[in-house]
């Protein structure tokens, strides 16, 4: 999924987990509110995840730890 720089705001939607088959989100770019949802961990094959300024706030979800997680890119965010 490339949602990357297409204007979208508010919160990472906790369905996110339900795509339990995405080996890459691109989030960058867009103005998103609040945190990352513990969803993230339920995307076991997730490897390139890409959130730069895209506005998240908080911490990550440690249930990202579950995923085979290589690349991730947070520069941007509060």
């Amino acid at each position: 999924a490339r949602p990357s720089g297409l204007g979208l705001t508010g919160p990472l939607p906790t369905e996110i987990g339900l795509l339990t088959e995405a080996k890459m989100l691109y989030f960058h770019g867009n103005t998103m509110t609040g945190t990352l949802p513990s969803g993230l961990g339920s995307l076991r094959n997730l490897v390139r995840l890409l959130l730069q300024y895209a506005s998240f706030t908080g911490t990550l979800p440690p249930e990202i730890g579950d995923t085979r997680l290589k690349d991730l890119y947070l520069d941007g965010n509060k």
